[in-house]
């Protein structure tokens, strides 16, 4: 869809009907009107779903050789897909205040044909629901794990309660397939109550948990270069100790600066789902030595 709108976006950008203001491309808005939390918040939902490709690259036979032609052959055109519409929008109208949440269908509504703003629409919702489907599939598998535990071999540890772990199966091809159903009605019904949330606020503490998720993940990839130098791994930061140092550094500084811009009540919000989602841990396994040592004493007594 994305390169059909494209192609009519700049078919009517070059009408004369519409003002086209070229100037705007080399207009820099002042740093005062840039709400940075937003638009750093905004690229790296966008950009997510190279965290899904990364998750799975290491587990396939050639994986690394596909991951890396996967990187260099999507990025480009991910680039194009956001930033060609963008600029053709900015040279019709630059002012900065109007583009807020939803603004893009507004411009396509106000300057271009009605069948064209539908196709927009309709386009959006086809993308959407194909990115929810494909986080909502790892996320599902990972709920459905973390209720199995150590059932059927799945996990380790058993941190949800079981019943989230409901699942339909069936036999294809010989080979029998589950389906984590309760997980999915779980994930639609966190979705739902997520999506009613003002965006600016949502891509905000999503960023928030997210910087927090990725500073744990470095912090351990530091620390495993100082305490195991050699263990064999999918994929190798190279240049040791100093090239995993100079890896994280910018990420670091741009989730520095983010939260730094990040409004108040946003990072609070996500301060805080990071803190509970911290001490379920522990939580836990005070759950765990709670109750065994309540097993132990009803066995005694009952001995």
């Amino acid at each position: 869809f994305s390169p059909f709108v494209a192609l009519n976006f700049t078919i009517f950008i070059i009408q004369p009907h519409i003002p086209v203001h070229y100037t705007n491309l080399i207009t820099i808005p002042p740093y005062s009107q840039m709400q940075w939390g937003v638009l750093i918040s905004t690229v790296v939902w966008s950009l997510g779903g190279y965290d899904y490709v990364g998750s799975i690259a290491g587990q396939i036979k050639g994986g690394k050789r596909a991951f890396i032609l996967g990187i260099i052959t999507t990025f480009p055109l991910n680039l194009v897909n956001y930033l060609y519409p963008l600029l053709l929008t900015f040279i019709v109208d630059g002012n900065i205040s109007h583009w807020q949440a939803g603004y893009f269908t507004q411009f396509v509504g106000r300057y271009f044909p009605f069948w064209l703003c539908l196709w927009m629409v309709g386009s959006s919702v086809l993308s959407n629901f194909g990115g929810l489907a494909s986080g909502m599939s790892q996320l599902s598998w990972t709920i459905w794990a973390m209720g199995k535990g150590r059932k059927d071999a799945v996990a380790r540890h058993r941190y949800l309660p079981y019943f989230v772990s409901w699942s339909w199966s069936r036999e294809e091809s010989g080979v029998m397939a589950v389906r984590p159903v309760l997980a999915i009605l779980l994930n639609g019904i966190i979705v739902l109550a997520v999506s009613v949330l003002n965006y600016n606020f949502l891509s905000q503490v999503f960023l928030v948990v997210r910087s927090a998720n990725v500073l744990c993940e470095y912090a351990a990839l530091v620390r495993f270069k100082y305490s195991q130098p050699d263990m064999l791994r999918p994929f190798e930061v190279p240049g040791g100790k100093v090239g995993a140092w100079l890896m994280v550094m910018p990420t670091v500084a741009i989730c520095a600066f983010t939260m730094a811009q990040s409004d108040v009540q946003a990072f609070l919000t996500g301060a805080a789902c990071v803190v509970f989602v911290a001490l379920c841990y522990p939580m836990k396994m005070l759950w765990v030595w709670v109750t065994h040592r309540v097993y132990l004493v009803l066995s005694r007594t009952v001995n």
